[in-house]
């Protein structure tokens, strides 16, 4: 289901343009360390890895939590809002190694598309705060640079 979506986000995107869409990074959403130890695994992370081997992209771990907190399917809407808040925040060093590998500046892009993967959809809060998240710290580290985040999840509640 995933990649199919993705190709379809592709198409959209490459709609009367000359020159195919494509990622320059494609970035798990972060589960708290609790949630981890729970689960084993994360799962956003998983898809993420799944959908970069299988369209040959390149994933970066560059959100991290900045705390716990409950599963959001248990919340109102108004507490998922609240609760996202400042929930994630981009590790500045590996953004900055994730901007030196895509060698923008070499490119004279000033532009950098990012593809944030999670494996489900509600109210979008989570995706807010992390679309919030990446944006300060690319401009944090490269103000010369715009990132454009979309977002990829495997369903929608």
């Amino acid at each position: 289901m995933l990649i199919p979506a993705y190709r379809g986000m592709i198409a959209q995107q490459s709609a009367g343009s000359q020159t195919a869409f494509r990622f320059d990074a494609v970035i798990p959403v972060p589960v708290s360390d609790e949630r981890l130890q729970e689960r084993g695994f994360n799962q956003a992370e998983r898809l993420a890895s799944y959908l970069a081997e299988h369209e040959h992209l390149t994933v970066y771990d560059i959100l991290q939590r900045t705390r716990h907190s409950d599963k959001q399917s248990f919340k109102t809407r108004l507490a998922r809002l609240r609760d996202t808040k400042q929930l994630f925040a981009a590790d500045l060093d590996a953004t900055a190694e994730m901007l030196d590998t895509l060698n923008l500046n070499a490119l004279h892009q000033p532009l950098i598309k990012l593809l944030v993967i999670d494996d489900i959809y509600t109210t979008g809060s989570t995706a807010n705060s992390c679309a919030l998240a990446l944006t300060e710290g690319i401009e944090q580290l490269a103000p010369q640079i715009n990132a454009q985040i979309f977002i990829l999840t495997l369903a929608r509640s």
